[in-house]
């Protein structure tokens, strides 16, 4: 399905008939699709909605560079636009994670229960690491001109792997994406009192265990769940144990 919002195009899908609603936002770099299992589990007993953000999937690019602040206001807006402006539970993956706590935390939304995979937006003690990361970008967009256009491409790829980033996928996205990778979310989690699931895979480099550590020490109401053998995409690395932890959590 596919719905204007704020003159963006954005695609969609609402699954289920439940009378409790679970949204999913999913992380940087992917779109909807990638928390289907999600999405086709908890349809048995919840309405699942999920989107593809502005710059990803099938929607429309956003108009200027967007930070999490503005990906969260929008998701709002759209939530309101499709007649569904309460919402039961958040599931948010990565970045889709700190876009969650955006919108909870500055009262866009006020859900019953919040769930964070593998979330990302802890930047204070890694600000070196983002540096860096917008250094590279910087570089590349000079020292790559020069290029011819396939070598060009190839190296813009490889720098990308090297700093663990996923922008090169969404290069039309790249100055939102060096304002979103040094937005920092930890003061906004603090305003979070809900009950909240932090679920982290042991083996994640992308964001990792001390994340979660973090989150839970600035969640009032949360509880952190670690997944040996895992890395940042869990849903793909143990769909099993994830749906079974969620299940319990929202004593589904």
């Amino acid at each position: 399905m596919q719905v204007i919002v704020n003159k963006t195009l954005v695609n969609y899908l609402v699954s289920g008939q439940g009378s409790k609603q679970i949204l999913l936002i999913h992380g940087w770099g992917t779109d909807l699709s990638s928390l289907r299992i999600l999405q086709d589990y908890f349809s048995e007993s919840y309405t699942v909605i999920s989107l593809d953000l502005p710059g990803f999937g099938e929607s429309g690019l956003p108009d200027r560079a967007w930070d999490n602040t503005d990906f969260a206001s929008f998701a709002a807006d759209f939530l309101i636009k499709i007649n569904y402006p309460q919402i039961d539970t958040i599931i948010g993956h990565s970045n889709g994670g700190a876009i969650a706590i955006e919108m909870i935390a500055k009262k866009m939304i006020e859900p019953k229960k919040l769930i964070l995979i593998a979330s990302a937006g802890i930047r204070t003690k890694f600000n070196k690491r983002n540096f860096v990361i917008r250094q590279f970008a910087h570089i590349f967009k000079i020292g790559s001109v020069v290029l011819p256009g396939g070598l060009r491409n190839n190296f813009k790829k490889r720098v990308y792997q090297k700093i663990g980033s996923d922008a090169f996928v969404r290069e039309a996205m790249l100055d939102s994406f060096k304002k979103v990778v040094t937005q920092d979310i930890t003061e906004d989690a603090r305003l979070i009192k809900i009950p909240t699931l932090l679920i982290y895979g042991q083996d994640d480099q992308a964001t990792p265990v001390e994340y979660g550590h973090i989150l839970q020490r600035n969640i009032l109401n949360s509880k952190l769940e670690i997944l040996s053998n895992c890395g940042h995409f869990i849903y793909q690395d143990q769909p099993e144990q994830l749906i079974k932890i969620i299940r319990g959590f929202l004593n589904v």
